[in-house]
């Protein structure tokens, strides 16, 4: 493990909220003409705030973890993670023979152990709760990891791979959280840094023959420093404060923030050797392998660099030289031969003369992410988005290797090897060799076991309701979850950063885009293969499919602009040209959002948001050529068009906005332009054109907006409690998100309503309404990698149970699904744990009751009054022992006539079906019951 903490590049402070665009290198943000409102990139660049930094250390923020349970009565979370996975690496390291690398995975509490040579993953171990850290020993017989939630570090028998020991660590506040161990030389014990509160910290030293705590040492505070977090992939992570421990582990020096001072303990006592002042918010620290010097980094009124003398764990200073240290992170390594410090500063290394107190040399590196030495003293490596290798003799770069944006990263003791970790923009690892000019970087793999689903961003839902693709933005996939039996059915693999993904009318192709890989995909959903795998040039966003699914269309963001025209045709699919767009690109809002498309009704036109030129492009897509560009607002980012494809209608978000357009081929022109519409972002048209429906996503505005497209006036405005984003439209219902909750909007142009509001996991990334299930769909990505199902109206409870076991031994179960308002919307019942190959049918009734053993079944009837029966959809429960069905709720089968539900109405299911147990019987189902609204 690295002895110095590592830095965030192009990252944000989870709690500071101030948007800023920043790459990776050098680069600088874009603008527009309101970049106070959101940060936006013209090349697509991954949309990130910086990082934020505390004064003072505090405990760990948990922001992201997971929420599995249920929220509410119709909302339910459910992950896409595939167990065993590696989400979020925080750490990782070499064993002493250099041939395998630990990494430690906080989000689903695993390590995971490869082989460096060949890249295969040994083993994955569970861990305790919220691990951020591994320290493999010297004698490499044992991980160490410490579980922050957990209060207790993990100990891992590297030839077994089993957990031999889970310690409890000493608390006093309640608080815990150990976050950072080191051992020392002899493996004989390790010291765990312990947050426990905000005044003060301890340590605990844990014995190696014995596995348990054998020591409890007060400290100043120690923790949480800062944070970072990359909103497009839902990733976030604390900065923890830094320590050193002498080789012996004879005595440990921490930087005190608040107190300006370099403290010095000693082991095992605790007794305090020295406090010494050193400069106004020390923030690293680093130790020679001698324990005879140190180097410390100053990050407050004045960057410095201090360089002091350690005698019997007392450190003195000696020289301080100012430098101006990254923002960043003041990252500070002396050299093995103790003459300088490398230091980490804007896009640049510094070489320091330690005697000379001056800075000797510069080398351009882009923004630093770690720096760490080979194990012969030769070369200093510095990880970014381009690794450097750097003769330490002569201070000179002699090699530059891309894979993608590097942090965290260790060193092979034993040879020249590194590995290092994308956890700030995906959950990768990185391979490299680093002997000088012939270093080269191998290659990378994900951090856990594939398939992985990590970071869902978009989802589409097929046709026919029953499956939501989901873009996995850092897993380079596309998922295909079951809406029925709620999972994963299929993993699709993809490139760098999936963006989107878009089907044809029936369901049969997904076309999904990787704006990282100049990569699309087209995908056989009925034969569950990826047909064809095109590229693109650059960075491909958007996509629409043609409703006949013969025909595609994918922007592309960077260079040169342009709409890619795609011929559909499974293995033989290919682009058959591509028109030039102007300046399209991303913006900030919920993660990173891209210039829009749209595709008019007849599939001969598509509209584009220029976002960056105030243009609407329309593009004729049988000829592939442009039919005209027509100036609308500051930055439009979002298009529908008119049902009857008369009209197009565009969200202006800087210019708070949306602008119409009478259609008329190349004489198309704006015929009205609504102001005032802060932020103006999604929108959507009703099924007659006759309303247009408008989020206004700032935290000024918080409103739906209804727009009278006749009059082109405002028809109503609906307050939210927070700011509105996404949304899909069913008929005349209209889901919206705003913050953490799914609001059902009645859409009924000026005498539209909010009906009622579900609370979900967190904010999402997107939304998408299942018709046929009931269901709004939102992903959670980062801590989460889930979906929010959110059903309306009242909430089903199972009664009557549990059901008289049947011959497999269980009790079979039911199931009500989707939305339970009355008017026709659709619902869906579902039967479990039946026998095999078993006929069965639904029955449902508004009167609740009771009869055991009717007509001589096994079950009992938990209906009474006049009973209805699905008989004319009796089904087989074939191999998977389920039996399915969707209800028509304006037409429930009953005596004499059908009947529709109404609002108020309170209805029990149940299934009756077929049994040997062990002759020829019946049995029943426990019975769920609902009062719809």
């Amino acid at each position: 493990m690295s002895r110095g903490t590592l830095l965030p590049m192009a990252l944000t402070g989870v709690l500071s909220g101030a948007l800023g665009t920043l790459g990776v290198a050098a680069q600088t943000s874009t603008s527009h003409s309101r970049p106070e409102r959101a940060a936006v990139s013209a090349e697509g660049d991954v949309l990130a705030p910086q990082d934020r930094w505390f004064p003072a250390p505090r405990p760990a923020t948990t922001q992201g973890r997971p929420i599995l349970q249920q929220l509410t009565g119709n909302s339910s979370f459910e992950t896409l993670n595939q167990n065993p996975e590696g989400d979020m690496p925080r750490d990782v390291a070499f064993t002493p023979d250099g041939q395998r690398v630990v990494v430690v995975n906080r989000d689903t509490d695993t390590v995971t152990v490869f082989d460096f040579a060949t890249r295969a993953i040994l083993a994955t171990v569970q861990v305790g709760d919220f691990p951020v850290d591994v320290e493999v020993s010297p004698d490499g017989t044992l991980a160490a990891v410490p579980n922050v939630l957990g209060d207790t570090v993990s100990f891992i028998d590297l030839a077994t791979y089993g957990v031999v020991a889970t310690v409890p660590v000493t608390t006093v506040t309640g608080d815990g959280q150990p976050f950072k161990v080191q051992w020392d030389s002899a493996s004989t014990f390790c010291l765990v840094a312990v947050i426990d509160g905000a005044t003060t910290s301890r340590f605990s030293i844990i014995s190696r023959a014995t596995l348990t705590e054998t020591a409890s040492i007060p400290t100043s505070p120690q923790g949480a420093v800062g944070g970072f977090a990359t909103p497009e992939a839902g990733i976030f992570g604390n900065l923890f404060s830094d320590f050193e421990m002498s080789a012996d582990g004879s005595f440990v020096l921490v930087p005190d923030r608040a107190g300006d001072a370099l403290n010095s303990y000693a082991l095992p006592s605790g007794a305090l050797l020295a406090s010494v002042p050193v400069g106004d918010l020390p923030a690293h620290v680093d130790l020679s392998d001698d324990g005879t010097a140190a180097v410390v980094g100053l990050a407050g009124t004045i960057d410095a660099v201090v360089s002091l003398s350690v005698s019997g764990g007392v450190p003195t200073v000696l020289t301080t030289t100012p430098t101006n240290l990254s923002a960043f992170d003041p990252l500070v390594r002396i050299t093995p031969d103790k003459t300088q410090a490398i230091v980490a500063v804007q896009n640049a290394v510094e070489f320091i003369d330690l005697a000379a107190a001056t800075v000797v040399a510069t080398v351009s590196t882009g923004t630093v992410g770690d720096i760490e030495f080979t194990f012969d003293d030769q070369f200093a490596v510095v990880t970014n988005f381009n690794t450097r290798v750097i003769r330490l003799s002569t201070r000179s770069q002699v090699a530059s290797l891309n894979i993608a944006a590097t942090y965290d990263a260790a060193v092979s003791p034993v040879s020249h090897r590194l590995v290092g970790l994308n956890n700030r923009f995906g959950e990768d690892l990185h391979y490299f060799t680093t002997n000088g000019s012939s270093s080269q970087a191998l290659g990378r793999t994900l951090s856990g076991e594939e398939p992985e689903v990590d970071a869902p961003r978009r989802v589409t839902i097929t046709p026919d309701g029953r499956r939501a693709l989901v873009a996995a933005n850092t897993s380079r996939s596309m998922a295909e979850f079951d809406l029925d039996t709620r999972t994963v059915s299929n993993v699709y693999g993809a490139g760098d950063r999936v963006w989107e993904i878009a089907t044809d009318a029936a369901g049969t192709v997904a076309v999904v885009t990787s704006t990282g890989s100049d990569r699309v995909d087209v995908i056989d959903l009925v034969s569950g293969q990826t047909a064809a795998t095109l590229s693109v040039s650059q960075r491909p966003t958007e996509v629409k499919v043609s409703a006949d699914g013969t025909r595609a269309y994918v922007t592309t963001v960077a260079g040169t602009d342009r709409i890619h025209m795609i011929d559909l045709a499974g293995a033989a699919s290919a682009v058959t040209g591509t028109v030039i767009a102007g300046q399209l690109g991303t913006i900030g809002y919920v993660g990173g959002q891209s210039s829009g498309i749209a595709l008019s009704p007849d599939g001969n036109t598509l509209a584009v948001c220029v976002s960056f030129d105030d243009e609407l492009l329309l593009v004729d897509t049988v000829a592939e050529s442009v039919i005209t560009r027509v100036p609308v607002g500051d930055f439009p980012i979002r298009c529908a068009w008119s049902p009857d494809g008369s009209q197009v209608f565009v969200t202006n978000t800087f210019g708070d906005s949306v602008s119409r357009i009478a259609f008329n081929g190349a004489a198309s022109a704006v015929t009205g332009t609504l102001g005032g519409q802060d932020g103006a972002f999604e929108i959507e048209v009703d099924d007659a054109g006759a309303f247009v429906y408008v989020t206004n996503n700032t935290s000024a505005a918080r409103e739906l907006l209804v727009i009278d497209a006749a009059t082109w006036t405002e028809a109503t405005s609906l307050p939210l409690p927070d700011a509105p984003t996404f949304m899909d439209r069913a008929g005349s219902a209209l889901f919206v998100t705003a913050g953490n909750d799914v609001h059902r909007v009645i859409a009924a142009g000026g005498s539209s309503a909010i009906a009622d509001a579900v609370e979900i996991t967190g904010t999402p990334t997107h939304l998408a309404f299942s018709a046929s299930r009931g269901l709004v769909v939102t992903p959670q990505p980062g801590a989460n990698d889930g979906l929010d199902l959110t059903a309306f109206g009242g909430v089903p409870t199972n009664e009557c149970g549990p059901a008289i076991p049947n011959s497999t031994g269980a009790s079979a179960t039911i199931e009500l699904r989707g939305t339970y308002l009355a008017g026709g919307l659709p619902l869906t019942l579902r039967a479990s744990n039946l026998p095999l190959l078993s006929f069965g049918y639904f029955l449902h009734s508004n009167t609740p009751g009771f009869t055991a053993n009717p007509a001589g079944s096994q079950g009992n009837l938990c209906l009474a009054g006049t009973i209805g029966r699905f008989n004319t959809l009796a089904m087989n429960s074939g191999l998977a022992g389920v039996i399915q069905i969707d209800v028509n709720t304006q037409n429930l089968p009953s005596v004499p006539t059908s009947v529709a539900i109404q609002p108020g109405d309170s209805w029990s299911f149940q299934l009756w079906y077929r049994d040997a147990n062990p002759t020829v019987t019946s049995n029943f189902t426990d019975r769920v019951t609902v009062t719809f609204e």
